[in-house]
């Protein structure tokens, strides 16, 4: 009976060690949004974690917000809060909310904090490098363009109202780019003081290549628009696309965007934003370079754009056909076969 649970909860959770039993996918939505990489040893030279803005002097970091909780908030049928909810609105994980926000209990009148694009962004160096001097030198090596611009650009447009457009069961997106089909001023709006077009490609499409692309405008590049229909490139197409440049994953940093790709279909693969960096863990596979890849990823899903945390295995070896990390099947029982990892390449005349 015991072996039987903890084979159940290694399935379904991913929190034992052993990579016997590998993760599920359900197409383009987050199975398990509760995992986060607790511990209780604090980083090396780090008194506390994670630091607020006020709470550090090392990197010039920009504070975050209180924000009072309301009815909306809370779990239906509780006065408690819901984590998720208050999480996915303002464009972050849970986790991460909770990690910034620590008493037990929140209930509807209380304060919580919002963290700053930079808290967080600083809280990943800290939890990469798990040293503070080390976490300082890199979140201050970060490029502004184009890793700084994108996590600014998917945090704005992945909370909010914005961020609800993206649901695959939204029929109509907010875009920034007038270059699209359908994007008519007419059907505009103003918010938050930029002009937002309300776009229509139809029902039920997934808008996780939609999402990234405007993140690469909204941050000053060049989205990849085809020329035939002035539709963004689909999810499973970027790895062709002359508008992003393919890097290694030694070179990754939160704000590169991620592929995660298992075929061309219009719902086949998923791109996504890195707002993590990719924790590897290697599997001792004999004869194969194989790694257990966890990250945090902002990307279009079912219901609205949000944070999940992703789990796959992979082979270290980039593929020289296909030009990509092959996912290794016998621990992955996902629908993705490899893992690509991009920049945008061109700056665009215009920024949002």
């Amino acid at each position: 009976m015991l072996d039987f649970l903890k084979n159940l909860l290694q399935f379904l959770f991913g929190w034992l060690d052993s990579p016997d039993t590998p993760p599920t996918d359900n197409g383009n939505s987050d199975n398990d949004r509760s995992i986060n990489n607790e511990g209780d040893d604090l980083p090396k030279g780090m008194t506390k974690f994670p630091y607020r803005a006020e709470e550090t002097d090392a990197v010039g970091l920009a504070p975050g917000f209180a924000y009072t909780i309301e009815e909306r908030d809370v779990m239906e049928g509780t006065n408690a809060l819901s984590f998720e909810g208050v999480a996915d609105h303002h464009g972050m994980h849970s986790t991460s909310l909770r990690e910034f926000n620590t008493e037990e209990i929140y209930r509807v009148g209380d304060t919580l904090y919002i963290p700053s694009v930079d808290e967080l962004c600083f809280a990943e160096y800290c939890r990469h490098t798990n040293d503070l001097d080390a976490a300082v030198a890199g979140y201050m090596d970060l490029p502004s363009r184009p890793n700084r611009a994108m996590l600014d650009a998917a945090r704005y447009r992945g909370a909010g109202l914005i961020g609800e457009k993206y649901a695959t069961t939204s029929i109509v997106f907010f875009s920034p780019n007038d270059g699209l089909v359908g994007a008519n001023e007419s059907r505009s709006e103003m918010i938050n003081g930029q002009r937002e077009y309300g776009v229509n490609w139809g029902p039920d499409i997934w808008k996780c290549n939609i999402f990234m692309h405007d993140c690469a405008y909204h941050a000053g590049y060049e989205p990849d628009v085809k020329e035939s229909n002035k539709h963004y490139i689909r999810a499973g197409e970027l790895h062709f696309s002359e508008k992003f440049e393919q890097i290694d994953v030694e070179d990754h940093t939160p704000g590169c965007v991620i592929q995660l790709f298992g075929g061309t279909g219009s719902d086949d693969s998923h791109n996504m934003v890195l707002m993590s960096f990719i924790e590897r863990k290697a599997i001792d596979e004999p004869g194969l370079n194989v790694e257990e890849w966890t990250f945090k990823g902002m990307g279009a899903e079912k219901d609205r754009v949000a944070v999940s945390v992703r789990r796959h295995f992979v082979i270290t070896d980039r593929d020289e056909v296909e030009d990509g990390y092959k996912v290794y099947k016998e621990y992955d029982l996902t629908k993705r076969t490899y893992v690509r990892l991009f920049r945008p390449l061109f700056d665009r005349n215009e920024v949002v």
